[in-house]
């Protein structure tokens, strides 16, 4: 080429040069810049010709760019590097530096370099990474993993959320169907092989929960959505798939289901027994009542003196006697029969398709199955139960009138002396209704001077000599006439008007024998029954004292007869109770032994004077074998604890006799006298 065409290809490569958007510049061999077109000024205004290549490049780059450019000009091979920079106006970016060797006679004399723009392909890749990452994270943070899976392979694509929540890595699981399928509880199986089939066969999208088993043998609830990718034709061409991890959720929602369950069944049953509240059952016996067409029957169940146990043996152990009974009662439930708790140690039940004497046969059924002997707090108890009985159509047609009436003949077998099924009367009606007239008539009966004492006499079992009187309360109702004691005390106990009533009585014996004493009669005791209700409230000890002072009544006078339930109710309270009592000089009786919990350690505990044997046992002597051993016990027991013993319901010579032959100390009954007036029985007194 001459030199004109030299210098026109010249112009031209520096024209070209010139135009170009990449920085170019040229160096000499020994770093020092001989050339930069425009771009390269724009990006390096501060730099220009004779400048050392190095001012153009980072410090932290200057090592690397010394490498390569003796490396082209020593080899001849163009080189290249990248690296960040501050641009135009100081911002920073990246850039890709090419180094190609310029050649003198053939060997390399300097260098020329292209500088590309890299900065928005490196930002890209920077949001790109960032974006991975957050899709990572994200997926991390709601436990959410992804799949894909093509048809035209075997295995499947999972991301790296998805290996963490089934617990497995890359390095030692390679993702397939028949892997995932051996992980999925066999519970949940057929229901993941059956929407998969769904997806492949009808390109039908699916959402399921199910469960797998980790490695370690942990189950993960998992929430898994699938979704068909279709070609333009139609065709399945991929499956992908979200899998969440909502174990956490899963057993949250478990465990405030077992809770409210957990709730729903204290709610509906007692806490102590676990049989099913009356509440819950009542709807249940109402459509049991209509279903049977009035063929159908409500037991009434009440344990005898279980307030006396809960109190000496304590709540725990009462609770857990309650829950054997209970137990006892329960292996009656049947489609027919309905078990529930009433209250306390009461029970209902109800009988679906059963007549009169059917109802009565698994009432005495139950009766017998309670007083089954219990191991309990180091006693052998036998306990007692009153059934009442109440059939649909004869007594009612409601669940609440046959549990009313139920109740109500409960109440007249525990009148009765309790341990027995009794059945609902018919004239029991007229008796609640008495109760409703009683009750108003009671409330100012002691006000109104209605009430007075009748005495029965007492005496010496050897020398018939009177030792005292039982004051026995009688009720003239100027509406009602005289009333009698077993009509109107239970309704007296059910208002609340024992103590009202107890209070009066105390004072009218404690003036009688005053009056009495006063006329010169001498050696006499008078006897007042206590109720369980006087006995438990506060001031019981006051209004004895208060008596015994202003009717100035001396010690050995008063005796207070007590039963043998009313002490086994707050045994440390009544323990007090009996000790004060007997500080102001009164006897203390315990009535009716051997009908009820007859226990040897409130013999010893509660510093009594005096037993008196039951009727019931006294009517069969002399000829009935176990009334004859019996009574022989408690006098036996009696003397033995230092105590006299009277007998009630003497009415024979011979039963007199039999009692005075076996140490019996007093005797009392319709042999000596029926309860009278104060006058009549004035004329026995000495």
């Amino acid at each position: 080429m001459n030199g004109k065409g030299r210098e026109d290809a010249t112009q031209a490569l520096e024209w070209a040069l010139g135009a170009s958007p990449s920085a170019v510049f040229a160096a000499s061999a020994d770093g020092c810049i001989s050339y930069l077109n425009a771009a390269a000024r724009e990006r390096w205004p501060a730099a220009e010709a004779g400048s050392p290549i190095g001012s153009l490049f980072p410090e932290e780059a200057q090592a690397e760019l010394g490498s390569i450019v003796a490396a082209v000009v020593a080899n001849g091979a163009p080189g290249q590097f990248e690296c960040a920079q501050c641009g135009a106006g100081g911002v920073r970016g990246w850039a890709r530096f090419v180094l190609s060797p310029l050649r003198e006679a053939g060997r390399p004399n300097a260098i020329l370099c292209i500088a590309t723009d890299l900065t928005e392909l490196k930002l890209s890749q920077q949001r790109l990474r960032r974006s991975e990452q957050l899709m990572v994270d994200t997926q991390g943070v709601a436990h959410l993993g992804t799949w894909e899976s093509t048809l035209s392979e075997p295995t499947a694509v999972w991301s790296e959320e998805l290996y963490r929540i089934y617990g497995l890595t890359p390095e030692t699981y390679t993702p397939s169907y028949e892997g995932y399928l051996a992980m999925v509880h066999p519970e949940d199986r057929q229901r993941v092989i059956d929407a998969t089939n769904r997806v492949f066969h009808e390109h039908v999208p699916y959402s399921h929960d199910e469960r797998i088993f980790r490695p370690d043998g942990s189950v993960r609830y998992l929430h898994t959505w699938a979704h068909p990718v279709l070609d333009d034709a139609g065709n399945l061409v991929r499956l992908l798939g979200v899998c969440q991890d909502i174990t956490d959720q899963k057993l949250a929602e478990i465990e405030r289901h077992r809770i409210q369950t957990e709730l729903a069944y204290r709610a509906a049953h007692n806490a102590v027994t676990g049989l099913e509240l009356y509440s819950v059952v009542q709807p249940r016996l109402d459509r049991m009542i209509s279903e049977w067409d009035g063929s159908a029957a409500v037991l009434l169940l009440d344990i005898d003196g279980f307030r006396g146990i809960n109190e000496s043996l304590g709540h725990e152990c009462a609770d857990r006697v309650l829950r054997t009974v209970a137990d006892r009662l329960r292996s009656w439930s049947s489609d027919s029969v309905e078990v529930s708790h009433l209250a306390g140690d009461e029970f209902a039940i109800g009988i679906a398709g059963c007549d009169e004497p059917s109802a009565v046969a698994v009432a005495e059924a139950m009766r017998a199955a309670v007083a089954e002997p219990i191991d309990e707090g180091g006693f052998h108890l036998v306990l007692s139960a009153t059934v009442g009985v109440s059939c649909a159509g004869a007594h009612g047609n409601s669940s609440t009138e046959l549990v009313r009436r139920a109740q109500a003949a409960k109440e007249r077998g525990k009148v009765l002396g309790g341990d027995c099924v009794s059945v609902f009367l018919t004239e029991q009606m007229q008796d609640i209704e008495d109760r409703m007239t009683l009750g108003g008539g009671l409330r100012s009966a002691a006000r109104a001077g209605e009430f007075e004492l009748h005495y029965q006499p007492q005496v010496d079992a050897n020398t018939g000599v009177l030792t005292g009187f039982e004051a026995l309360l009688r009720w003239n109702s100027p509406t009602l006439g005289p009333v009698a004691p077993a009509r109107f005390i239970p309704v007296a106990e059910s208002l609340g008007l024992m103590t009202e009533i107890g209070t009066w009585v105390i004072r009218e014996a404690c003036r009688q024998a005053r009056h009495w004493l006063d006329a010169g009669h001498a050696g006499f005791i008078v006897a007042v029954n206590v109720s369980a209700h006087q006995l438990h409230r506060p001031g019981l000890v006051a209004v004895v004292g208060a008596a015994l002072s202003e009717f100035r009544i001396p010690a050995g006078v008063l005796e207070l007869e007590l039963t043998e339930s009313s002490l086994l109710e707050n045994v440390a309270r009544v323990q007090a109770t009996l000790a004060e009592l007997k500080a102001l000089g009164v006897l203390l009786a315990l009535d009716d032994f051997g009908t009820g919990y007859s226990s040897l350690a409130y013999l010893k505990n509660f510093s009594l004077d005096k037993l008196k044997i039951d009727q019931s046992f006294v009517s069969g002597l002399p000829g009935h074998a176990d009334d004859a051993a019996i009574t022989r016990v408690i006098v036996a027991i009696g003397h033995q604890f230092r105590m006299s013993v009277v007998a009630e319901g003497v009415e024979s010579p011979e039963q007199a006799d039999f009692l005075r032959q076996i140490g019996c100390d007093q005797l009392q009954g319709y042999l000596y006298g029926h309860p009278s007036v104060s006058t009549i029985a004035a004329r026995k007194l000495r």
